[in-house]
């Protein structure tokens, strides 16, 4: 009785160490989708958006922030919130006056992260927000890929 109470401890400990938050070296790393990003495509109704290959859109993301860079002195950034425990992980983006995130999204959608690519699927203003990776003809559904910049 001892050696199994005496294994069923071990266990515990071992087991609750794995799932401790904050131990380093213990489970997946967390992937961030902060930092720069330059658009490399863009689906809108099915349709690749022409205007991303002439004047890539470059944007800023931080924890609670969208931020899109334009020529020096234009940037503007709006409320952004995440969740990224969401399957798949969400996003919602606010109106730039909306610091109070009161009046709903102006943006909602789902992203993935591979690596140094973040797509992005998503509709503009009240609609559902999107559960699949896909815009087809005749939606409002958008998709964007960005690349991770590595250096301004």
């Amino acid at each position: 009785m001892r050696i199994a109470l005496a294994v069923s401890a071990a266990l515990a400990v071992v087991v609750g160490a794995a799932a401790a938050p904050g131990i380093k070296g213990r489970g997946p790393k967390e992937e961030s989708i902060t930092g720069d990003w330059v658009c490399q495509e863009r689906v809108i109704a099915g349709k690749p958006d022409p205007a991303v290959q002439k004047s890539p859109p470059r944007f800023t993301i931080t924890a609670d922030q969208w931020m899109i860079q334009g020529p020096p002195g234009t940037d503007h950034g709006s409320p952004l919130e995440l969740d990224p425990k969401a399957k798949p992980p969400a996003l919602t983006i606010y109106a730039a006056d909306d610091k109070e995130r009161s009046r709903g999204g102006t943006m909602t959608g789902i992203y993935k992260l591979n690596g140094d690519t973040l797509t992005i699927c998503y509709v503009l203003g009240a609609g559902p927000r999107p559960t699949a990776f896909e815009s087809k003809a005749g939606t409002e559904v958008r998709i964007m890929v960005l690349k991770r910049v590595k250096d301004k």
